[in-house]
């Protein structure tokens, strides 16, 4: 066990002399403080991302009356949601291996999929007001949701 720390080595003799039924409760908790952070992380960086909401806002800002409309729409929405689906893939990668279950990431990520395949699917359709309907939408479930979530900070030990 080279490399440890003096803060290390003591956490670790401490917890040798836990009970089994102590050492699983620790264990119990740890997991809920790195869900806890996992869900934090995840949500600073896909709702509270001041990237991902200005070019919501510019979605909303696109001209309805251009030629392209429908078009510029969807090759914005592609960039949003490679971008959203990066994240997503590397907050899995940091934390699937200490979780038990995955379930942690779901809500969040869906609502922005299934918000930005609606736009997507409008745009498709060249229903520019169905579009812009969309579009706001997004934004408004992304103001309440943002609205809703608190602000306390949860760190992993």
């Amino acid at each position: 066990m080279g490399g440890l720390t003096l803060s290390e080595m003591q956490v670790i003799n401490q917890y040798v002399l836990l009970t089994p039924e102590a050492r699983k409760q620790l264990q119990s908790y740890l997991e809920f403080l790195v869900v806890q952070q996992c869900q934090r992380e995840l949500s600073n960086q896909l709702l509270h991302n001041q990237w991902f909401y200005n070019n919501l806002l510019g979605l909303q800002r696109l001209s309805e009356t251009s030629d392209n409309y429908c078009h510029e729409v969807m090759d914005r929405v592609h960039r949003i949601r490679s971008i959203c689906q990066g994240i997503f893939e590397h907050l899995f990668d940091k934390y699937s291996p200490v979780l038990n279950s995955c379930a942690v990431f779901d809500g969040v990520l869906d609502w922005i999929l299934i918000g930005l395949n609606n736009i997507t699917e409008a745009a498709r359709s060249g229903n520019a007001e169905r579009t812009r309907k969309e579009i706001i939408d997004l934004i408004e479930v992304h103001k309440t949701l943002t609205r809703s979530h608190p602000k306390a900070k949860v760190r992993a030990i």
